[in-house]
């Protein structure tokens, strides 16, 4: 049998790029649309209490023999501890007998692949000169998402409509490396005009 291999959140942040996620989420898309790659219907259960929530999603890919699985859960009762309500794992399996073979920590690469998704669409169905950017909402799934987008295109403004002043100001401060102008704006403002919209 296989040695089992865990891998950390740290361990991930250190080993993932935005070139290896585009590139890897672009690959899985195309595996799909080829039939190469099967996704099977998402399960959507609850825990003990019926507002905590996890999702199983499933899938193989043929040519690899890669078979696996990523469970993520939604716990909101999770912040009063100052832990975050969402998680996420994926298990691989070997495509030959079944075992497990990786365990990996998903709240990063969960990050990186959704937002690496947006990359791809952006590469394919964007116009070349498009520089503006509009997005609803502030939180740790959006500035992933600015990112891999600014990693795919040269942004000369980004319009930032959120729920609350602290998060858009949090959200500004997560980007000022970028060096991109960053604008807070109403929903309206954030769509109307902007190139594109996340």
């Amino acid at each position: 049998m296989s040695e089992l291999h865990v891998i950390s959140t740290d361990h991930a942040s250190q080993v993932l790029t935005w070139d290896l996620a585009i590139d890897s989420v672009r690959k899985a898309l195309e595996s799909v649309a080829s039939k190469d790659a099967l996704l099977f219907p998402v399960q959507i259960m609850h825990g003990t209490a019926e507002t905590d929530l996890f999702a199983v999603k499933a899938g193989v890919e043929r040519q690899q023999r890669l078979v696996g699985f990523k469970f993520g859960g939604y716990w909101p009762g999770n912040t009063q501890s100052g832990l975050p309500p969402h998680s996420s794992s994926t298990v691989l399996l070997d495509g030959d007998t079944g075992y497990p073979r990786a365990l990996i920590s998903g709240r990063i690469l969960n990050l990186y692949r959704t937002a690496a998704a947006d990359a791809v669409a952006v590469g394919c169905l964007a116009r070349q000169d498009a520089h503006v950017l509009g997005v609803i909402g502030g939180g740790h799934q959006a500035e992933f998402e600015i990112r891999a987008i600014a990693h795919v295109r040269k942004l000369s403004l980004i319009k930032i409509f959120t729920r609350s002043r602290e998060r858009g100001e949090w959200i500004t401060r997560q980007l000022a490396d970028l060096g991109i102008e960053t604008r807070l704006t109403d929903a309206e403002g954030a769509v109307r005009g902007s190139d594109f919209v996340v």
